[in-house]
């Protein structure tokens, strides 16, 4: 017996030694220390034409999900959330996101659990009453059969397989996160620079005007015959 059991442990050691595919181990990525080839300054400078004061820039520091609140604006939250409710592209990034999550659960479900099968029949028999040496009888029978089935795990197969769609449902969801990221920042990029030109279209109008009182000055002192 003693020799039975050691044979049995020494048969789960090589097994488990025998798992299908390495650990998977994250690659070592250093953050770049910087993104441009002069360094940043640490604010900007100051708008004194028009009264305001220098910005700060904070380096490395933590922003909400929805960073375009910090402007506080209700006109671009709502251009933003229209823009979200109506992208092709997040609702895309969405569904795929969607599907690999269910993905994985139907192969944990499929895969971790055993698989239980019930079946259930009914019939009517007659016997006759020449093989009892009696009258003849009808009976109902019923038959009822469970099936458990489990797929053993021996080689690792099974837990890279799980690996695999868990690992799809980070890519997808990264996905996504692109996503949603690029919409917003390319709808609040677009706000400001129509903003920008708004305001260049109005300035360029107010020096226009200039212009011309400057030139109906002149007409009048020319009238005159001062110039």
């Amino acid at each position: 017996m003693r020799h039975y059991f050691r044979h049995i442990i020494i048969a789960a050691l090589v097994l488990n030694g025998c798992a299908v595919g390495p650990d998977f181990v994250v690659p070592d990525l250093k953050t770049p220390g910087a993104y441009t080839g002069m360094p940043l300054p640490p604010q900007t400078a100051e708008a004194k034409a028009a009264g305001g004061a220098a910005q700060r820039f904070a380096f490395a520091a933590e922003l909400p999900g929805q960073w375009w609140k910090l402007f506080s604006s209700p006109e671009l939250d709502q251009l933003i959330k229209k823009g979200i409710e109506n992208s092709p592209s997040l609702a895309s990034a969405q569904a795929a996101l969607s599907k690999a999550e269910e993905d994985l659960k139907a192969a944990g479900g499929s895969l971790q659990y055993p698989a239980v099968d019930a079946n259930l029949g009914a019939t009517r028999e007659r016997t006759s009453g020449n093989v009892n040496l009696g009258p003849s009888s009808t009976f109902n029978l019923y038959n009822a059969s469970v099936g458990v089935s489990y797929q053993l795990d021996l080689f690792g197969g099974t837990r890279r397989q799980l690996e695999s769609y868990a690992a799809l449902v980070d890519y997808q969801r990264y996905q996504y996160e692109a996503a949603y990221l690029t919409l917003t920042a390319n709808i609040v990029t677009a706000a400001i620079r129509e903003a920008s030109l708004r305001a260049q279209v109005v300035t360029t109008r107010d020096i226009v005007a200039d212009y011309r009182r400057q030139l109906d000055i002149s007409e009048k002192q020319y009238n005159l015959g001062a110039i």
